[in-house]
């Protein structure tokens, strides 16, 4: 959707705020009060505004002022004609509701064609009643705009005998605000609901769901009257299934996120427990470790010991016992002539010292 679009939409909506229901067509048309003039024969043009707010009755008469200024190939209202209908409107129209049903079939008839010029002769209609507001500061943001419009008409809203201008100034100021600055009904809705006084029948029970289905089927109601409240309400009810969706989308995302927390969870746990486990049977492979490399120190020490004493052993043997054999042996082999028998002796002597300590050693693993 464009810029343009969206201002025309939001215009749209927000005159479904403001401006009466346009009377029903003659097929459709059901009693009403304080609706449209009272009929009277439809071939008598209404040429001007002065017409349209000075006809004693008449129905449709914006959409027959209209009707005659296409037929007539124009495109705004006349210059002179809108000056000479702002001096009487005052006292021909004093509560602005044929203004407000020029509005209305300005922006419906024609592809809207005269909505402007419709709009403009309201902003000034009504200009004098907002002396105070901000309605004509153009540069303030429009929602300011209309709050300050709705303020200053709120008191006249409380009383009887200005009431039903009140009304119509504030309903008028949002087609103008609506049509000229793009304010939209989420301006304007919060504003309403806190200006306007309060129903005098606060004694009849409240129940918010059956007075909006008795606006559906209040007796007063025609098609195009349904058609419009459908069309206004439609974009909440969208709005409202978006948000249905989302909700429904985050409950299941929130439950799929939950089942994955829990999943989550015991994987937490499941691992911690192994955690456990395998702190512990580190700690017991630690000790074991320890242990065992106290029994090699341990080791280690007493084989140390032991090669000590087999060396001391050894050297003890060879030294203190062998080689005097050997040495013996020697000298006898040396003399002249040699010793056999002594020699003899000495190495069978040896031998037998010899096989004493291979049999110690053998016996000591």
């Amino acid at each position: 959707m464009t810029a343009e679009q969206s201002d025309h939409q939001a215009a749209d909506d927000a005159a479904a705020l403001s401006s009466a229901p346009e009377p029903a067509d003659e097929d459709h048309a059901v009693p009403t009060r304080d609706l449209a003039p009272t009929a009277e024969p439809d071939s008598e043009q209404i040429t001007s505004l002065i017409d349209l707010f000075c006809a004693e009755h008449g129905q449709d008469l914006p959409r027959r002022f209209l009707r005659y200024l296409v037929d007539h190939g124009k495109d705004a209202f006349d210059a002179r004609d809108v000056e000479d209908a702002l001096l009487i409107i005052d006292d021909a129209d004093p509560d602005l509701r044929r203004l407000r049903f020029l509005i209305r079939a300005a922006s419906r008839r024609h592809k809207g064609r005269f909505r402007e010029p419709a709009l403009q002769l309201a902003r000034r209609a009504v200009s004098s009643d907002l002396d105070g507001s901000r309605f004509n500061e153009h540069t303030s943001a429009v929602a300011d705009r209309f709050a300050s419009t709705a303020d200053l008409l709120a008191p006249r809203l409380r009383e009887a005998e200005s009431r039903r201008r009140a009304l119509s100034v504030l309903l008028v100021s949002i087609d103008v605000l609506a049509g000229g600055a793009g304010l939209s009904p989420e301006d304007a809705l919060p504003v309403l609901r806190r200006v306007l006084p309060d129903p005098d029948d606060t004694d009849r029970p409240r129940n918010p769901r059956l007075d909006r289905m008795a606006q559906l089927s209040d007796p007063n109601m025609t098609l195009d009257r349904l058609r419009g409240l459908l069309d206004f309400s439609e974009p909440w009810e969208r709005s409202v299934s978006l948000a249905q969706a989302d909700r429904s989308r985050a409950l299941s995302e929130l439950e799929t996120s939950a089942r994955a927390l829990a999943d989550e969870e015991a994987t937490s746990r499941r691992l911690r427990e192994e955690a456990a486990s395998l702190q512990q049977e580190l700690a017991a492979k630690c000790q074991e470790i320890a242990r065992l490399n106290d029994q090699l120190r341990d080791a280690g020490a007493l084989g140390k010991s032991d090669v000590s004493a087999v060396r001391a052993r050894s050297l003890a043997f060879l030294q203190g016992r062998l080689r005097p054999l050997l040495e013996t042996a020697r000298e006898a082999g040396n003399l002249d002539p040699p010793r056999a028998a002594v020699m003899k002796r000495m190495v069978g002597d040896a031998m037998d010292d010899v096989d004493g300590e291979i049999q110690w050693l053998t016996s000591s693993d």
